[in-house]
Formats: C-alpha cells, sequence, structure tokens
C-alpha cells in the first residue's frame, strides 16, 4: 500500500532526517528510522523511533491497538524507499569496486 509521506529534518537532532505522514488516518505522524539490515534469509529488519503523534490521536504514546497498523505503514514505507533507491544503494561488491576505483582515480589526478 502506497502512504503519503515527506521527508523533513529532524527537529530534535540536526543531523539526522525522517518523515512526516501528510494524508489518511496518521497525518502528522513523524518518525525516524534509526537502522536497516537485511538478514541471512534475506528479510528486512528495522528499527524506528515516532517523535510526534498526530495533534488530534489523543495520546502521548502508540496505543496497543494501533501498534500494529503504525508498524506496516512504517515498513511498507522502509520497503518502497529502498526500492526505489536500490540502483543508487548497490551490492557490497560493485560498492567496494566503486571505492577502488575512486581511490585509483584520486591517486592519478
Amino acid at each position: 500500500m502506497k502512504h503519503a509521506y515527506v521527508t523533513e529534518p529532524n527537529p530534535y537532532d540536526e543531523d539526522s532526517m525522517g518523515f512526516r505522514i501528510v494524508d489518511g488516518p496518521w497525518e502528522e505522524l513523524f518518525f525516524v528510522v534509526e537502522t536497516v539490515a537485511l538478514n541471512e534469509d534475506r528479510t528486512l529488519r528495522y528499527q524506528y523511533r515516532i517523535l510526534e503523534l498526530p495533534s488530534t490521536y489523543g495520546y502521548d504514546i502508540l496505543e496497543p491497538d494501533d501498534t500494529q497498523e503504525v508498524e506496516q505503514m512504517i515498513g511498507d514505507i522502509v520497503v518502497e524507499i529502498i526500492s526505489n533507491n536500490y540502483s543508487k544503494i548497490g551490492d557490497r561488491e560493485t560498492a567496494n569496486e566503486n571505492r577502488d576505483n575512486d581511490t585509483a582515480e584520486s591517486a592519478k589526478e
């Protein structure tokens, strides 16, 4: 499922970015993705932190009944970002080859 979000600077940490939901029942929710990893079985593992809940939510923390829905939405967004940027991320071998090539080119200059 596609979710409407924007990337914004993290107001609590000037060195990082976060994501704000801009439509739907979770509009205004702001979260950061702290880590992303691919397990050996090729499942995605990630950690996130919710920094702001929608002003209309009515609670200071996420209620247990809403946790699964929010986790699914954040997971969908993480997968979408990775899928849309996979060609930029590349695989480890390509990244290492590029790093070696850049170093060799820099040495020639």
